[in-house]
């Protein structure tokens, strides 16, 4: 039963106001749950980016960026359960632009993760010191990228699937000529 449905049956019938005050109020409660809880989160994050030094590595605003787009996504979540609250139902549509802004901010992470690693795994294996090792650390480096950026693709177009797989399938053409090429003429000499 929807809010319209719930105040027109207790319109004609007898006034159920206890149920429709306490419905509200959880529904408040929780709305001011998350922003509150948003507002902690943020804070949490510029804490902790300042701690690892991330502004330093990364541009502010993409820092900003990442701690507006995990802040959005909370207050999002909070407020479908507060409209769930008053037995309003969202439509489709509706649930579709609302999983936008979590489904970006799992790609941001994975990308962030992904990018991570690769940089880690790419040191690790400069560092060993063989002769034409670079090559294989640019590869290495190169196919976490795309991993990642594979899957970040993937889950930033949950509700599109099939737009997904062909601007996963395009790029992974474009990316993998391209890559090719520039990692060969780049760390193999034509000389030997």
């Amino acid at each position: 039963m929807d809010f319209r449905e719930l105040l027109k049956t207790n319109f004609i019938e007898k006034i159920d106001t206890r149920l429709l005050i306490l419905k509200v109020i959880l529904a408040v409660g929780l709305i001011v749950m998350g922003v509150i809880f948003g507002r902690i989160v943020n804070i949490g994050l510029k804490r902790f980016f300042d701690r690892i030094g991330l502004e330093k590595k990364i541009k502010k605003g993409v820092c900003d960026l990442i701690r507006a787009i995990i802040r959005w996504s909370i207050y999002t979540a909070f407020f479908i359960g507060g409209i769930s609250q008053l037995g309003i139902s969202t439509t489709k549509a509706v649930t579709n632009v609302l999983v936008i802004v979590p489904s970006f901010v799992g790609a941001l992470l994975i990308l962030m993760t992904g990018f991570g690693l690769a940089y880690f795994l790419r040191r690790i294996i400069n560092e060993s010191g063989e002769k034409h090792i670079n090559a294989l650390s640019e590869s290495m480096f190169y196919f976490i990228i795309y991993i990642s950026g594979v899957y970040a693709l993937k889950t930033a177009f949950i509700p599109i699937e099939e737009i997904s797989n062909n601007i996963i399938l395009v790029l992974t053409a474009s990316f993998g000529v391209v890559g090719a090429y520039f990692i060969i003429k780049r760390n193999l000499d034509p000389h030997t």
